[in-house]
């Protein structure tokens, strides 16, 4: 039995008085999420591309937003994206994007945000540059990709897009 899967299987109790109760469980799921999540993109490959072309063609700015071990997953994709999609991209904390909006957005550029995170949670309540909200699961004018992306939340406002990618 490996290390992980031990402290799986201690009592509940045990957990507790450790603060393991939740982590170890979840850091167990993570492979599954990851080829689930990765079949969801395959699957919707063709309304990414869509919903991508005018923010690529364009050249918005796309920052990549997570906390914590999410916030790690855009700083490890942000020059890949940069280079393959030709346009600026910058990892940012939620924490920093979320405070320290007015220092980070310009006015009259156009912006993709791309949340990661465990959960929805993450980015709800969030103000974008225009001064409107991504609102809970996103669910803010969000058009096609709204209507049709059934994985998460996506939301358009006056400055930009936000896109919730949740496992």
């Amino acid at each position: 039995m490996n290390p992980l899967s031990r402290l799986i299987a201690l009592p509940d109790a045990e957990k507790q008085a450790r603060g393991l109760l939740h982590t170890p469980a979840e850091i167990a799921q993570q492979p599954a999420t990851w080829h689930k999540t990765y079949k969801i993109f395959e699957d919707s490959k063709n309304l990414l591309a869509e919903f991508l072309r005018p923010v690529r063609e364009e050249h918005w700015t796309i920052y990549l937003v997570g906390a914590g071990t999410s916030d790690y997953i855009g700083h490890s994709l942000s020059n890949l994206l940069r280079q393959r999609w030709d346009c600026e991209v910058y990892a940012a904390a939620s924490t920093d994007l979320l405070t320290n909006q007015e220092e980070l957005l310009l006015p009259g550029r156009k912006y993709l945000w791309i949340s990661f995170s465990r959960s929805v949670i993450a980015l709800k309540g969030g103000r974008t540059g225009a001064g409107a909200r991504v609102v809970p699961e996103c669910q803010a004018s969000g058009g096609e990709l709204q209507r049709r992306w059934p994985h998460g939340g996506a939301g358009t406002t006056e400055q930009g897009c936000a896109c919730d990618c949740s496992g």
